[in-house]
């Protein structure tokens, strides 16, 4: 047991320090869900590229439509976190980029993205996401964030 939270420990730290909390996407909730994350990211994505809406899009449909995130976005999809993230919101996710998962270890994200890893791919997700809209301007030195993992992020 204290192997895996060395892996996740270390698997966050890595992301953190090849600059992996990059994006702040304070998004509100689409109405629109479903349980089929594959059905939902195929909507997202031809959402995305149509004309904006009157609506802000939340946080999926944010990360479909930012190329740089094309990983998290599947990611989110392998760790059935579409549903949830498109959901009650607002969400600021601190969001890896794909520069950010390349630079991990060699293998560390196929292991992530397989079906037995997945309770550790969402623990990591879930650690990058806040509740609320959370603003580069609103953040101070020191200042302490609870994530939807129950971790807690000090800026």
């Amino acid at each position: 047991m204290n192997d895996n939270k060395s892996i996740v420990a270390a698997v966050i730290v890595a992301l953190v320090l090849v600059g992996g909390i990059v994006g702040f996407f304070a998004l509100t909730q689409d109405d629109e869900t479903t349980t089929d994350t594959a059905e939902t990211t195929q909507q997202v994505t031809q959402e995305a590229q149509q004309p904006a809406a009157e609506t802000q899009p939340n946080v999926v449909e944010a990360a479909v439509a930012t190329d740089a995130l094309s990983t998290l976005v599947t990611a989110v999809t392998e760790a059935n976190l579409v549903e949830t993230l498109s959901g009650p919101g607002p969400f600021t996710v601190f969001a890896p980029t794909n520069d950010a998962f390349a630079a991990l270890p060699e293998g560390t994200l196929d292991t992530l993205l397989a079906e037995e890893s997945k309770e550790t791919l969402t623990g990591i997700l879930t650690y990058h996401v806040v509740a609320g809209e959370v603003f580069s301007t609103d953040l101070s030195d020191g200042q302490e964030i609870e994530t939807l993992q129950g971790g807690t992020l000090i800026v």
